[in-house]
């Protein structure tokens, strides 16, 4: 079997690869959230999050050659949009709740073959986290108390409504040793 057709029978590169395309469908909706929750001027501070998006897109090309290399390439985009996005935002208002989602796709996007990409992704994830948690500061825009608290709850049910989506996707994908032995 080539390598495209290995990518797309593999089910855990399936699974990942639904996740991309369901971010990529999410993404632009995130500013007219912030929009409809603060103000316009929020909206633009926040089209910031939008920056990985061709990143995301991305993955399910890169998935026809190696579903592996898309798979991790999903934890990374996540990771760095995750930090990035807090960075821009700043910590007050939630956005490092996306880590979460990301560590969930680092334990499930790999085979129990694959480990240690697995945890060295989590690993990553967490120190990201951990790190702007504690220094992320108040990113490029002035948030008041109520602005950075109202982007607060928002990244915390999107974060959770993606982690459950995550659940759900990727639960009826066998935990085999080889991503092909499905």
């Amino acid at each position: 079997m080539s390598e495209p057709e290995a990518a797309s029978a593999d089910p855990l590169t399936a699974a990942s690869m639904t996740i991309a395309w369901t971010i990529v469908g999410n993404k632009p909706f995130y500013p007219l959230y912030v929009w409809w929750l603060i103000d316009k001027d929020a909206a633009i501070v926040s089209l910031w999050t939008v920056v990985a998006t061709p990143f995301f897109l991305a993955l399910p090309f890169l998935a026809r050659r190696s579903g592996f290399a898309a798979r991790i390439g999903l934890v990374v985009v996540g990771l760095a949009d995750t930090a990035f996005a807090s960075l821009m935002l700043g910590a007050g208002t939630g956005a490092v709740f996306f880590f979460f989602p990301c560590l969930m796709l680092a334990g499930l996007c790999f085979a129990r073959a694959e480990k240690w990409p697995a945890r060295a992704l989590a690993a990553l994830g967490f120190i990201a986290f951990a790190f702007l948690a504690k220094f992320g500061g108040a990113g490029v825009h002035g948030w008041t108390t109520s602005e950075a608290k109202t982007l607060a709850d928002l990244n915390l049910y999107c974060a959770i409504a993606l982690s459950a989506f995550i659940a759900l996707r990727f639960s009826d994908v066998p935990r085999s040793t080889s991503p092909l032995e499905a």
